[in-house]
């Protein structure tokens, strides 16, 4: 088998080989509770540094439900550890769920969790406020409060303010709250509303760079989806528009906007329309106008997730999958930690890998940080010992390049696959001040000697400054060789 290995070299970046890394991997311990059901759900960035997260725990056959809030170091040194309990026993079928963390002013921290009483359908909410060392300063508690909903309550804190999105009257009507810091209820509407015999499914909202609120629902009546729609208001609630998404055999969409205001939504193929074994997690990009450009499929098995995924600093997106095994002997299933970085038309970057024997990863939440790494939170089972902890790791993105003096650049992703057989390629971005079409662009091997030219290289233009490079390798011998681009008026080895 044939194996080419190489290098490339770029004329006005630099390089860095090592596109990704763990950085460091921390685990976080929770309380020794026998019997309980955990789930991880926020991670956020502070300002002096540092990241809080926050999980919330059931134990079993009680009335106890436990949020814990830990409060790390940018090296994932536990700086503290607070543990909030309730218990309501008088309420049946209760359930509380840890709906927001967040900053607000002065450093303070906010802490929102929604009461759930799922026979009347009702919810209430306790906000807890914290200082920057955990300590409390204020508490407020709305269970009597509680208003008829159905499904779900998803929250976001936006501009001094609380925004929670919901439904009622039988999934008909879709109602947003907007309240301030203490749970003083400030304006609440009705968004839409839909006919009797057809409901409304209500998705994650996001808050948009220009600063708009954005939502997804989806219109099902008794066997199948309908419509899908996007949202988008102003922060007083005020109505700018409404989207309808061509993608309505799909289920569960969330979406996050890229850095050029185009917006990914990621959803899954509805079980009911005969899904295959495969390629059941779907991403699909609109342009900043909303109209569609492409959609992509992936998942190696059915049982594949992905929980989560957020934008880069570079027109892409991470995405994190837990990608699940079923052991017919024992019954119990282990999955592998697996994040993935795309471009904006969904190209393959780079990948981590991540799996035990014994242990199931599940990928709860991924966060951008201002340094441009990222931090991923897992929800980590160890199916030999029932055993349940949540693990941070810090992952470090080195994709980028050093400017030179000239104001000429090019951006270069690391060549893939290595070793290759036929084809080698690799992500290019450039300064549009320059034709790429007219750069000198070689194949050399490590002696000087030129192995190939132009003839055997294309350039896959994506838009004005980016597309895909691609090497025909199929005809040289193995070995090391090197690409070398002259982008620019002056040639620079490097």
């Amino acid at each position: 088998m044939k194996n080419i290995y190489l290098i490339m070299f770029c004329l006005v970046y630099t390089i860095q080989t090592n596109a990704q890394e763990i950085q460091w991997e921390k685990e976080l311990s929770l309380p020794p509770f026998n019997n309980q059901k955990s789930q991880y759900q926020f991670i956020i960035e502070t300002t002096d540094s540092c990241y809080l997260l926050t999980t919330y725990t059931h134990i079993d056959f009680t009335d106890t439900n436990v949020t814990t809030i830990f409060k790390i170091d940018k090296n994932g040194n536990e700086i503290w550890k607070k543990h909030f309990y309730y218990e309501f026993s008088e309420i049946s079928n209760f359930a509380i769920k840890t709906k927001l963390l967040c900053e607000i002013e002065n450093g303070k921290y906010l802490l929102m969790n929604i009461y759930l009483n799922s026979p009347a359908y009702h919810f209430g909410y306790h906000i807890t406020i914290l200082d920057k060392n955990g300590n409390l300063i204020n508490e407020y508690d709305h269970i009597k409060d509680s208003i008829p909903f159905y499904g779900d309550v998803n929250c976001l804190y936006y501009h001094g303010f609380i925004y929670a999105f919901y439904l009622t009257n039988s999934n008909k009507n879709i109602i947003i709250d907007k309240y301030d810091t203490s749970g003083k209820l400030i304006t609440r509407k009705q968004v839409d509303s839909i006919e009797q015999g057809k409901i409304f499914m209500l998705y994650n909202p996001k808050i948009k760079k220009d600063k708009k609120l954005l939502f997804t629902a989806q219109v099902w009546n008794s066997v199948k989806i309908e419509d899908s729609f996007l949202y988008i208001l102003d922060n007083d609630l005020n109505f700018v528009e409404k989207i309808n998404l061509d993608f309505n055999k799909y289920v569960s969409p969330d979406c996050i906007e890229l850095s050029d205001s185009s917006i990914i939504f990621k959803t899954t193929l509805n079980v009911g329309v005969n899904a295959p074994e495969t390629k059941r997690i779907i991403f699909l990009k609109y342009s900043k106008d909303y109209t569609k450009q492409w959609e992509k499929f992936t998942g190696d098995s059915k049982f594949d997730a992905c929980k989560s995924f957020c934008p880069t600093n570079d027109i892409g997106f991470l995405a994190g999958f837990s990608r699940f095994h079923f052991y017919d002997n024992s019954g119990y299933s282990v999955s592998d930690f697996h994040i993935i970085k795309y471009d904006s038309s969904f190209t393959h970057l780079w990948d981590i890998k991540k799996n035990n024997d014994t242990l199931k990863f599940i990928v709860e939440n991924i966060l951008l940080t201002k340094e441009n790494n990222f931090l991923c939170l897992t929800d980590v089972i160890d199916t030999s010992r029932n055993y349940r902890n949540v693990h941070v790791y810090k992952i470090s993105d080195n994709t980028s390049s050093v400017k030179d003096e000239t104001n000429n650049y090019l951006y270069c992703y690391p060549p893939y696959p290595v070793p290759a057989t036929n084809t080698v390629r690799s992500l290019i971005y450039w300064d549009t001040s320059l034709d790429i079409e007219n750069d000198d662009i070689a194949v050399y091997d490590i002696f000087g000697n030129k192995v190939a030219g132009k003839d055997k290289i294309t350039i896959d233009k994506q838009n004005a400054y980016s597309g895909l490079l691609s090497w025909d390798c199929s005809n040289v011998p193995d070995g090391i060789y090197l690409i070398r681009l002259i982008h620019g008026t002056e040639t620079r080895t490097m």
